[in-house]
């Protein structure tokens, strides 16, 4: 993650942190899947095969990823932005299916907190300046460099403040904190509203291969 935080410029640090995020969500339910030539949106030279449902059930029910996406199968937020209630939490992930879509909707899960409560907005903006003052080139910020600006406590406002990030795994965290420090509150949150969330919400595609 550090290394395509540090090369990606905004729109690349969204395609690709977030397919990062999306794959850790993913990882224990899915098989990896090598491609011969990379995706074109995020570079990827492996796409994520769902194992199928019994397996799921019988192995995965356990780990924080098949729970996370237990919790966001009743999230009102995520069941208003699809449209309907997902049947399963093995039909969520059918409908997420590419990494991108996984991300996109924990992040449907996040947005009313992250950009409606102010507080905690202006909080982790404040965070980002203070460390843009103490001299951190923001643009090319990596895990490394948020834990040693104080990011560390951003991430527990973050736990404390967002139910469904109480569940997830510390790279979600650290990839969100990238993300936000990188682009900063206000681009964070017009894209959380954008059309092009929608689309990733909207898009699968048949191979499982995230573009």
């Amino acid at each position: 993650m550090s290394e395509v935080a540090a090369e990606a410029d905004e729109k690349e640090t969204l395609d690709r942190v977030g397919r990062l995020i999306g794959v850790t969500m993913k990882q224990p339910l899915a098989e990896p899947q090598p491609v011969d030539t990379p995706t074109i949106t995020t570079r990827a030279y492996r796409q994520w095969e769902l194992k199928d449902e019994k397996t799921i059930l019988d192995t995965e029910q356990n780990t924080w990823q098949y729970q996370t996406l237990a919790a966001l199968s009743q999230d009102e937020q995520v069941i208003e932005s699809l449209g309907y209630q997902p049947p399963s939490v093995y039909g969520l992930a059918v409908d997420a299916h590419h990494e991108r879509g996984f991300f996109a909707i924990l992040t449907v899960s996040c947005r009313k907190y992250l950009c409606s409560e102010p507080k905690l907005r202006e909080e982790i903006s404040n965070q980002i300046e203070d460390a843009r003052r103490a001299g951190i080139d923001i643009r090319n910020v990596t895990p490394e460099t948020i834990v040693a600006v104080g990011g560390a406590a951003v991430g527990t406002v973050l736990i404390q403040s967002i139910p469904i990030l109480g569940l997830v795994g510390t790279p979600v965290i650290a990839g969100l904190l990238v993300i936000i420090y990188k682009i900063g509150m206000h681009a964070f949150c017009q894209w959380a509203q954008s059309s092009e969330l929608r689309s990733d919400l909207a898009s699968t595609d048949a191979t499982g291969q995230d573009f």
